[in-house]
């Protein structure tokens, strides 16, 4: 399995970065603290690397989730005992099951009620402020951007209580048909005012799994008027499989677009959602987001799911290759299963 040649070139920082695996101490004061605090630590402990290199590195290493690794729930220096514990089963009629398995998507209403928002929304916005990639607070940026924050859970207490919440999971399972999921990764996405189009793109593509049936869910945290960018879908596309090598860009944009003319898709159009609705969608089917056109900060949490027993598959792009090295560590036909992705539902016998 080959790495990127970016990744290639970071020898001393991906050798830092191994050093992890066997000091958990020295895990635990990276996953506190920013990036520029892993580079300033870096450098103390003797490792000489380019800049660049050592940022690249430290992004595939943070995306993949293997600060995750040393982490258990009672590493977490914050209590979260007085959040809600979200096990309750939300209940999903056959209609429901029958629509998603139809169209590849689905849209539920208050998967969390107010009272659970208005508990979970501060502390994962400030789990956000804390740990989002630009390194400064949402309310100090002056400029307009999409922030994207990979597996905040393996960081964050209460992200984690949120994530692995058997009420998600459940809904996940049930629209899978499976007893038993695992949890891939999940996504904080704040998409600023005036953040850009989501091109068409398929959530599958990035994952190097023996599976088609994967599905996300998105839940906003704040209430969503259709002009903050909701998600929009080609209903039924996910029959199409994999329709090729279409990662995320404006080539997708076009690529897809033209596709979807073509054949006489389905559009279902984005909506207004209220915080702690969610839609549920299939691995394969096409989806995207318009703009931000509104003045406010669009603030939506995402969980990826897949059943339990799924294998590893020979990567097929260089997402899939960083994937099985960060996250999974493991090579092809072995189980996808790490610290990282545990069963977040199980059924029982």
């Amino acid at each position: 399995m080959t790495l990127d040649n970016s990744l290639e070139r970071a020898g001393s920082a991906i050798e830092f970065l191994q050093k992890l695996g066997t000091d958990t101490d020295l895990a635990q004061k990276c996953q506190a603290t920013d990036l520029e605090g892993r580079l300033a630590l870096a450098t103390e402990m003797g490792y000489v690397f380019d800049e660049p290199d050592l940022r690249l590195a430290i992004k595939n290493w943070d995306y993949h989730g293997t600060w995750g690794q040393w982490l258990s729930a009672g590493r977490f220096a914050e209590g979260v005992d007085d959040l809600p514990a979200l096990n309750e089963a939300y209940h999903l009629t056959n209609d429901q099951i029958s629509s998603y398995q139809r169209d590849g998507h689905l849209l539920l209403k208050s998967v969390l009620s107010s009272e659970e928002v208005a508990a979970y929304r501060p502390v994962i916005r400030d789990a956000v402020d804390r740990f989002n990639p630009e390194k400064q607070a949402l309310h100090d940026r002056d400029f307009k951007a999409f922030l994207l924050v990979v597996n905040l859970r393996a960081r964050a207490a209460a992200a984690r209580r949120l994530v692995l919440s058997q009420r998600f999971a459940k809904i996940a399972a049930e629209l899978m048909g499976v007893p038993s999921v695992r949890i891939y990764l999940d996504e904080a996405f704040y998409k600023e005012p005036g953040g850009a189009l989501t091109p068409w793109h398929q959530d599958r593509l990035y994952f190097p799994l023996d599976t088609d049936n994967v599905v996300t869910l998105w839940m906003p945290i704040v209430d969503l008027t259709a002009e903050m960018g909701t998600l929009r879908f080609a209903s039924g596309s996910h029959m199409e499989g994999d329709l090729g090598y279409q990662p995320i860009s404006d080539e997708a944009e076009a690529h897809f677009q033209k596709f979807l003319d073509e054949r006489g898709y389905r559009l279902a159009p984005n909506v207004a959602m209220s915080a702690g609705d969610a839609t549920l969608h299939h691995g394969w089917v096409l989806h995207s987001a318009p703009p931000n056109s509104s003045g406010r900060a669009r603030e939506v949490m995402s969980v990826v799911y897949y059943p339990d027993g799924t294998k590893l598959v020979e990567p097929n792009n260089i997402y899939q290759e960083r994937a099985m090295l960060h996250g999974f560590g493991k090579t092809s036909g072995e189980l996808a299963e790490s610290p990282l992705h545990p069963i977040a539902y199980s059924r029982g016998p």
